[in-house]
This record gives structure tokens, C-alpha cells and sequence, in this order.
């Protein structure tokens, strides 16, 4: 590591080098910005702690249901042959499954929870000098540049490490050519990205959120990916907002499934579809998340 790096050695993103200096004479604006990444970490533990409580009596629940249910059908079969039983043995199954999605639900949710405090967590870590946590664009070193090479721009503990909060690819690569840019922009340029900054600033949630996405995915997402599931999308299906929520729309002269639906559908957190609606050549019916409706209802569904 070069002597250049003390370009970046501001007090609001290092940590000082003398541990006697307390967090109460740091940088006041660090203080600040510190608190409240401690404060959202707490607000997400305690909420992680209630969401695993309900997840043990989730279990319970589970449990319980599926003994009963077996024991009222062990009844009505070797003892007692009344429909109540009967009755008794559906309840607790439909019991069992409804606790079963709450209990999905809630995993999904604690995942989520995890995710965003880990995201406040490395903001935490990055204000006291440890980058660990974010990606160092080591790809990106290139030792022919003009400037990047010499100035640390691309590495461990480098200028890009300290500022990249990037979760795509594309983003990644934006970001690495506009610090390895020595192009002239225009003032519009200039004031057009200030103004985007700007307001993704004010946004801590929505910033947080699309952060935890990536962490949740464990590793980068692939820009290309996306582009190629987009233009599938364009070519092979349709989406429509019902309740809400995107909805996928596939049309086929048969009644069977599309293999990349059923991917799509049991993937949310990747591709943020739930639900789909399947036109084809049989009966109003319903599938697990997937509406079937016959072709001659196409007429009912608004354009996207």
C-alpha cells in the first residue's frame, strides 16, 4: 500500500489510531452516522429474537397438529367410525398446513431481518477501518492505467473498497469505470449525478434494502442474468399487476407447465414473482401459485 492512501485517511471514515481516543471525541458527524447504524442493528436483533420464539412455537404447533391429525385417523379406522373424527383428523391437517406456511413465512422474514442487519453491521465495521465487507475490485487493477495503479484506486484497502456498495455487476463496472474515466464530463453530467446521490441519500431504507438483496443472494448479481431473464420476459411472457403484486402471464396451447415458470415461481427472493396466471385450452382451475384460466378469458386481464 502506497503513501497515497492518506488521501483517504479523513477522520469521518478512519478509525483513530489511538485507542485511548474515545467514540465521544471522534468525528461528530461519525458519532452520528455510527449511532444509528448501532441503534437500526439493535432494532433488528430484537426483532430477529421474537421472530425466532415464534419459529419454536411454530415446531410446536406443528407437531402437535400432525399427531393429532394421525391419532384421529388411528380412531376413526381401529375404534370410533363417526364423521366428527373424521372432521377432527381435517382440522388438524389443514392446522398443520397453515402453521406450516406461517412458519415459512416467518423463516423468509428472518432471513430478510439478517440480511439488513448485516448490512448496518459492515457500515458499522467500515467506520471503524475495517472494508472487509465490501468488495475490493481487484478485477479491475490494470498496472498500464494512467493513474489507478499508482493511486490505489483498485485493491485491498483502496479507494473503490471504501466508497463500492454495489450488488450487481453492472453497477460493479460503473462504478470501476467511472473512477478509471479521466474523460471530461459536461456540467449536466456532473450535476445529474449529484442530483442522484442526492436523493438516494435521504433514502436509507430503500439503500439498505437493495443492499440486503445482494446479501442474500451470498454473492454478486449477475447483470447479464438479468438482462437474459428481461428479454425473456419480452419474448416468452407477460406481466400484469393483480393485487398489487407482479404477476406472471403465460399462454400455451397445452395444458402443461413451463419449465421456467415453475423456476420463477420457486425463486421470489431472485426473481420477486409469486403468482401466475397460465391461459390455455382447459378449464378455470388453480394450481399451487399458478391461476388457470381458458384462452377465450383472455379478454378479462388488463394489458401491462
Amino acid at each position: 500500500m502506497t503513501k497515497s492512501m492518506n488521501l483517504y485517511s479523513h477522520p469521518i471514515i478512519m478509525k483513530s489510531q489511538n485507542p485511548e481516543i474515545e467514540m465521544a471525541e471522534l468525528h461528530p458527524l461519525k458519532n452520528s452516522i455510527y449511532q444509528q447504524y448501532e441503534d437500526n442493528v439493535k432494532v433488528h436483533t430484537d426483532e430477529i429474537s421474537r421472530c425466532e420464539k415464534k419459529a419454536k412455537w411454530f415446531v410446536i404447533g406443528q407437531l402437535a397438529a400432525f399427531i393429532l391429525a394421525i391419532s384421529c385417523i388411528a380412531i376413526y379406522a381401529m375404534y370410533y367410525g363417526e364423521t366428527v373424527v373424521i372432521v377432527l383428523a381435517i382440522f388438524f391437517v389443514l392446522a398443520y398446513i397453515t402453521l406450516r406456511r406461517m412458519d415459512v413465512a416467518n423463516g423468509d422474514k428472518i432471513e430478510r431481518l439478517k440480511a439488513v442487519r448485516s448490512v448496518y453491521a459492515n457500515e458499522m465495521a467500515y467506520l471503524n477501518g475495517d472494508f472487509k465487507a465490501f468488495r475490493d475490485g481487484k478485477q479491475y487493477i490494470n498496472p498500464c492505467h494512467a493513474y489507478s495503479f499508482d493511486m490505489d484506486v483498485f485493491g485491498e484497502q483502496s479507494l473503490f473498497q471504501r466508497i463500492n456498495r454495489t450488488v450487481t455487476s453492472g453497477g460493479s463496472d460503473y462504478l470501476a469505470a467511472l473512477l478509471g474515466s479521466a474523460a471530461t464530463r459536461t456540467r449536466l453530467e456532473i450535476e445529474d449525478q449529484r442530483n442522484a446521490i442526492n436523493e438516494l441519500s435521504g433514502d436509507v431504507s430503500l439503500r439498505t434494502s437493495f443492499i440486503a438483496v445482494g446479501q442474500l443472494r451470498g454473492d454478486i448479481i449477475n447483470t447479464d442474468e438479468v438482462k437474459r431473464l428481461k428479454k425473456w420476459f419480452v419474448l416468452n411472457k407477460k406481466c400484469l399487476k393483480y393485487e398489487g403484486e407482479c404477476t406472471l402471464i403465460e399462454v400455451k396451447a397445452s395444458s402443461g407447465n413451463v419449465k421456467s415458470t415453475k423456476t420463477i415461481l420457486a425463486h421470489p427472493e431472485k426473481y420477486h414473482v409469486h403468482r401466475a396466471i397460465k391461459l390455455c385450452d382447459v378449464n378455470i382451475g388453480q394450481s399451487g401459485q399458478m391461476t388457470i384460466l381458458p384462452l377465450y378469458m383472455a379478454f378479462l386481464l388488463d394489458k401491462p
